[in-house]
């Protein structure tokens, strides 16, 4: 039977404290996530040489700052970061830096986007911007305190005897 269909019904002030329950769980878990959004920071060393980047994937979650130190080790390379319109030129000797806010999930591309080579075209790599699982955690976190709290009220109040 499920946990709404019980003969006996909650007073208003366990009502009261099951929304109590769930909106401090998810006031909690909003302002836990938001506050891990704004202050993840990730920095990452990018070495271009002909004909690849080292790493060849970065990986990195949704909301991140991340900045890039890339630097080319051999020729004239570029540095094109698709979905986010960002171009650097890296010229060997010379490190860049640059920093942006990772605020798009997926797979995105990076390229060399100037000739280098014969095998200039296969110079690529892969930026994967993950989801961040923190504020769908605390929801289900403060919808999982709300259930076990009735669940708890309920089970309380089938062992009260009654009342003389």
């Amino acid at each position: 039977m499920g946990l709404f269909l019980m003969s006996r019904s909650l007073p208003f002030k366990w009502i009261g404290v099951i929304v109590l329950v769930v909106l401090a769980s998810t006031g909690g878990g909003v302002l836990w996530a938001k506050h891990s959004l704004n202050s993840s920071e990730k920095e990452f060393h990018l070495v271009a040489r002909q004909f690849a980047y080292d790493p060849p994937i970065i990986r990195v979650s949704k909301g991140d700052q991340v900045t890039i130190k890339a630097e080319s080790k051999d020729v004239l390379h570029g540095l094109y970061l698709d979905g986010y319109d960002i171009d650097r030129v890296l010229r060997p000797g010379e490190p860049v830096q640059f920093t942006f806010i990772a605020n798009k999930e997926g797979k995105f591309g990076f390229r060399c986007s100037t000739t280098c080579g014969v095998l200039h075209p296969f110079m690529i790599g892969k930026l994967i911007v993950e989801p961040n699982y923190l504020f769908p955690g605390s929801v289900g976190l403060a919808l999982g305190l709300a259930v076990g709290t009735v669940i708890y009220v309920a089970k309380k109040r089938e062992g009260e005897s009654p009342a003389s």
